[in-house]
């Protein structure tokens, strides 16, 4: 048996930019750029580390304005090995692709664990070196908070070093130079060491990083930062990182209490009819938290609108927020009339508590320059959501020297269901220049407010005062109780801290409760049933999962959990027989593929099909996959795969599984291609997994036959996912036929319900499980999975009639059953 290689998949971008996701009209020059949040220049994407962190220590202090946290006093005195001078690279103190792992040994520092890539050992300081500056040698401070006014100091030197800075383009091989000047970068991130989210702050202006360029002949260089950090996150971290080698010594991080982040919300849980929790993260510096509750209360019976045309233009109307107060009477569309913006100028459009569905507006450029794309004359685009504002596009404004329509629905990707007001700020002009905006048409959902609820530990001191509250909490965690189940509800959560609030951020708690499900009916020994449930409030619809139950009789080393040989795929289906020239589906999202398989649950992205395979085409601007349905694999701590499969040949197929990724190289085949033919062992961490198959150079691939097994003892039981069935809102039941080609005895199912409003879509938890038993007759609710599994256990020892006789076999009518664990239930035989 082969064993995998893992590898860890880097984030390799060199430079930072704002603006990406360039939209394009479908006849027209690229005029709008989208802007996406900054991501981080390092992302470790596997944890591997026998080392269990410690996050930040934190110091209660109640300091006063005038004093300040110290969350980081780290000079690294307890680092012995090696020296500033000669940095010990024998071995790394930290490595995701090596030995120790990320994290370094909690003995060698003060505040916590920290954790790094390349990281050595450099007697008092720690030295950070990497051999390729495409990839980044890194240091992260423990995971916390580090939300507030903060001030980092730290100390650094660069370090001459030898770097791959080329490759021969002839024969290859590596072209190594000596660098005697380095780049530090630092950076605020929050979500863990493995996310690749930024904080929000205001480190350089809000790119959310900051660089130099550091020389061996400057010394030790101190690198003094101020910026503000909004996110409350408490697994956040600064991370330092270079391209080169520099030393890093004496990190001190300072937090002043002037302002209190807003605490990160995790999510709304155990959403009942009547009933949901919210969750959050702690803040270092709240004493306790004030929780507030909204109802949802439409305006309209129909979507809204606004539009404004100047035509007959005095001042805004009610809701729209103006600095220009200049008409052109005759600059607009057509001739018409039109607003007048200059630099800086804003203009923000109205709320009505609904997202915008779309907006459009003329828009003209007016320069003094002949060429108009000497000008770099901007169009900021901000919206506004439930976290604020922010910044969402640029609009090139030499591009509408000739006026032209913005159609911000066609030209921002996610625009509709997103904001609730847009603000447009010219920019980046010279005396001179302007824009005319002209005919402003917006379409929003249905229009509403939201009406503070009050509960019997309510406080109400006005709208606008902070000790105005529904209730609040020492805790991380609130239930809201005794509410409509057909009622929409917003919440929000603030710290507090001595006469310090953090802002009121309005959150929607949007979901739905799981449906009550009853016992199947219509149950019949030849292979069929009918799941019921009653409906829940607001659902849209539902899912109904159905799996099969297997109670182990004996040992098997090599339990078939999933075989697929795609069959089904044959040549009423397809006439491509080659694997080399599939037919392709042409499925560019995730689809369904349960038409090729002999289980359903398979899905894929940009998918392929030959007779008897199934793989993926070849794609540079879209990741190409096929995913197993979902497998039970918590008898055993590793699972066996045996694949055949064709692809490219030094292309690499990726078995991804539990957040890991395990890499399958193509050996040549004796027409010169790839292929895999093995045998091969995989850990698995969690009950139940899915495979995401795909390759590491995005190359066509196709699997002929995969099987997946498991080591498994007498008595252990094996779910089997069989079908997924989608329903309608009011639909309360479904039969499953068929089930005798299954050789199941015992069945389940589960459902969950769906709701969809405005756009977005959410899904219950699943319901509580039914169990079926097909020779028995017998259905009963379970309250989960492990019940499930534990009645699989059960059997029938004894059955009587009504009136006490004993059977030898079922009878019509009802029947009472006595089983292997001392219970008795009444089942009814048609």
């Amino acid at each position: 048996m082969n064993n995998f290689t893992m590898h860890i998949i880097k984030a390799a971008a060199m430079t930072l930019v704002a603006a990406v996701c360039i939209t394009v009209q479908a006849a027209g020059p690229k005029r709008v750029v989208q802007v996406q949040k900054a991501k981080k220049q390092v992302v470790i994407t596997d944890v591997n580390s026998d080392v269990t962190p410690a996050p930040l220590k934190i110091r209660p202090n109640n300091a006063s304005a005038a004093q300040r946290d110290i969350l980081i006093d780290e000079d690294f005195s307890k680092v012995t090995g090696g020296s500033m001078e000669t940095p010990d690279t024998t071995k790394f103190l930290a490595s995701s692709y090596y030995e120790p792992g990320i994290f370094i040994d909690p003995s060698m520092t003060k505040d916590g664990t920290w954790a790094g890539e390349s990281v050595y050992a450099a007697g008092g300081a720690l030295y950070l070196k990497t051999y390729n500056p495409m990839i980044y040698a890194a240091l992260m401070t423990p995971l916390g908070d580090y939300s507030g006014e903060i001030t980092l100091t730290f100390k650094v030197k660069a370090m001459p070093c030898w770097i791959v800075y080329n490759e021969d383009p002839e024969t290859g091989e590596e072209i190594w130079g000596l660098s005697r000047g380095s780049t530090i970068g630092v950076q605020v991130c929050r979500g863990g060491y493995t996310s690749s989210q930024l904080a929000d702050t205001d480190l350089e202006d809000g790119s959310g990083y900051y660089t130099t360029r550091l020389y061996e002949n400057q010394g030790w260089t101190e690198i003094e930062l101020h910026f503000n950090n909004y996110s409350g996150d408490s697994d956040g971290y600064i991370c330092f990182f270079t391209e080169g080698a520099v030393l890093i010594d004496d990190v001190k991080v300072t937090s002043a209490p002037t302002f209190l982040a807003a605490p990160k919300v995790i999510c709304v849980t155990d959403f009942q009819a009547d009933r949901f929790t919210i969750e959050w993260q702690p803040l270092r510096k709240a004493f306790e938290y004030y929780v507030d509750l909204y109802k949802m209360t439409y305006t309209s019976d129909t979507d809204g609108a606004f539009s404004e045309d100047f035509e007959n233009y005095t001042a805004p109307q009610e809701g729209w927020g103006v600095t220009s107060s200049e008409i052109s009477p005759d600059k607009g569309m057509d001739g018409s009339k039109a607003m007048v913006m200059y630099d800086r100028d804003t203009l923000t459009t109205p709320e009505n508590g609904a997202t915008y569905k779309t907006m459009d507006f003329y828009m003209k450029f007016v320069t003094h320059y002949d060429d108009p794309y000497m000008s770099m004359a901007t169009v900021y685009v901000d919206g506004l959501t439930e976290s604020g504002w922010k910044t969402v596009a640029y609009i090139y404004a030499s591009y509408f020297i000739d006026g032209d329509i913005v159609r911000l629905s066609d030209e921002i990707y996610g625009f509709a269901n997103t904001y609730k007001a847009i603000r447009i700020r010219p920019g980046d002009m010279e005396e001179g220049e302007y824009i005319l905006v002209d005919n402003i048409d917006i379409e929003t959902n249905r229009p509403f407010r939201l009406e503070r609820v009050f509960g019997e530990n309510s406080s109400d001191w006005g709208d606008e005062s902070n000790d105005t509250y529904y209730d609040y909490t020492d805790g991380t965690s609130y239930t809201f109780t005794g509410l409509d189940p057909e009622t929409e509800y917003y919440y929000s959560v603030r710290g507090h801290y001595v006469f310090t609030f953090s802002d009121k951020l309005i959150y929607h708690a949007f979901g739905v409760c799981s449906p009550e499900v009853l016992p199947a009916s219509n149950i019949d020994s030849n292979g069929s049933f009918t799941a019921n449930w009653n409906l829940a409030p607001k659902a849209t619809g539902y899912t109904v999962e159905m799996f099969g139950v297997t109670k182990v009789e004996e040992d098997d080393a090599d339990f078939i959990l999933l075989e697929e040989t795609f069959d089904k795929i044959n040549d009423e289906v397809t006439s491509a027989t080659d694997w080399r020239s599939p037919e392709i589906l042409g499925n560019d999202d995730s689809s369904r593929l349960d038409q090729y398989t002999a289980l359903p649950g398979w899905t894929g992205v940009g998918n392929t099909i030959a007779q008897g395979m199934l793989g993926c085409e070849s794609s540079s601007y879209i990741l190409t996959e096929i995913v197993t349905p979902e497998i039970y694999v918590g008898n055993d701590d590793e699972i066996r795969v045996y694949v055949k499969a064709y692809g490219g040949l030094g292309d690499q197929l990726i078995l991804r599984v539990d957040g890991k990724s395990y890499f399958v190289p193509f050996e040549q085949s004796e027409e010169g291609t790839g292929y895999i033919n093995g045998l091969y062992s995989l850990p698995v961490t969690s009950e139940f997994a899915q495979i995401v198959m795909f390759t590491s150079n995005y190359g066509a691939f196709m699997l002929d036959e995969i099987r997946f097994t498991q080591a498994v003892n007498e008595g252990d039981v094996v779910i089997t996912p069989i079908a997924a069935v989608d329903t309608d809102s009011e639909t309360t039941s479904y039969m499953f036929t068929g089930l005798d080609g299954y050789g199941f005895d015992t069945y389940g199912y589960y459902v969950t319900s769906h709701f969809e409003l405005e756009g977005k879509s959410t899904t219950s938890q699943p319901s509580e499980t039914v169990v079926v038993n097909l020779q028995t007759g017998d259905s009963h609710v379970t309250t989960g999975m492990d019940s499930a599994k534990a009645d699989a256990g059960v059997s029938e020892v004894a059955r009587y009639s009504l009136d006490g006789r004993k059977l030898s076999a079922p009878q019509k009518g009802i029947n009472i059953l006595r089983m292997s664990d001392g219970t008795t239930r009444k089942v009814i035989v048609k």
